[in-house]
């Protein structure tokens, strides 16, 4: 590599991979402070779980308008609850089990502005004719890697702020 052709020196380059590479070293050690952030947050404001619950994380109740969009269809929905694992939205949406789904909230003023958008993996469906409340359960797709994910943590908690 020759300065002339690039601009820049030998030891420059060098300099700059290093750098890249603390960089990369402290967001993956940002990414694990965040999760354990999330975590307790999560823990804070949610409830306890008995033994015989399936689900390995805590539940959150929230209220958050969303939009639910399938391959085919989109309705409106309300996320009613959520963990560190995913959410139940209340929606007439018709979704099978395995299908991905995007979820938007809803910008103003209960929402999130601008609007974030988030894919997660249907992990079970109930429709109008089941007792309870018509709607999907999703797992996050990409959970701990997505932008949005943690974005969508970090709104529900700045909801939650004045309840502490």
């Amino acid at each position: 590599m020759s300065a002339d052709a690039t601009g820049g020196s030998k030891a420059e380059f060098k300099a700059m991979v290093a750098e890249l590479e603390m960089i990369e070293r402290r967001r993956q050690e940002d990414e694990g402070r965040r999760h354990l952030l999330e975590q307790r947050l999560i823990l804070m404001m949610g409830t306890e779980l008995p033994s015989s619950e399936r689900r390995h994380f805590a539940r959150v109740a929230c209220e958050l308008a969303v939009v639910v969009r399938s391959r085919v269809a989109q309705q409106a929905g309300v996320i009613v609850d959520m963990g560190a694992g995913g959410v139940f939205v209340v929606t007439s949406l018709v979704a099978h089990i395995g299908d991905f789904v995007e979820l938007e909230t809803v910008p103003g003023p209960q929402g999130p502005n601008p609007a974030l958008r988030i894919w997660a993996k249907v992990t079970w469906s109930r429709d109008h004719r089941n007792a309870g409340r018509a709607g999907v359960g999703v797992a996050f797709a990409g959970f701990g890697s997505d932008p949005q994910v943690h974005r969508f943590f970090l709104e529900l908690f700045r909801k939650r702020l004045s309840d502490y």
